[in-house]
């Protein structure tokens, strides 16, 4: 009956609220992946990285695995979508798989709807948006106007 009584006045041995009345207070601090964190990450790239891979070794082609890693430096980023489009190291046909791995199935267009993905100046619409949500929308064909996207 004393730690019943101690919990209703909501304070333990260790100096903890225990106050069993009361419900439980939501964390009102920003998530990590959300717009108020700047799409943080909540991983660590490396981390990540094993999880893209493990995905495109279930999805895509040897072949393929060149691109499932996440590559942050713009530069290189570019580097590496012109050898996929110049070697053809890796059918276009397996972008999608990719794009799927990539995401994590998950659907990403506000994130990329924030980022101006969709801005007037890539004069493409939300036609790049389709490829921040590939599970919901399956990219089986792309045009020149996709390269802009990418």
């Amino acid at each position: 009956m004393k730690v019943f009584a101690s919990r209703l006045n909501g304070v333990n041995k260790c100096g903890f609220n225990t106050d069993l009345r009361r419900a439980p207070q939501k964390n009102l601090d920003p998530k990590c992946g959300t717009a108020e964190m700047g799409y943080h990450p909540c991983t660590k790239k490396s981390v990540a990285n094993k999880l893209f891979l493990s995905c495109c070794e279930l999805y895509v082609p040897k072949e393929c695995h060149f691109l499932c890693y996440y590559e942050t430096n713009q530069s290189q980023a570019k580097e590496l979508l012109t050898s996929l489009v110049s070697t053809s190291q890796c059918d276009l046909k397996y972008l999608s798989a990719v794009l799927y791995c990539a995401s994590q199935n998950r659907d990403n267009r506000k994130c990329c709807s924030d980022l101006d993905l969709n801005a007037p100046a890539l004069r493409v619409g939300s036609r790049c948006l389709r490829m921040c949500d590939p599970s919901g929308t399956a990219i089986d064909r792309l045009t020149k106007e996709d390269v802009t996207c990418l």
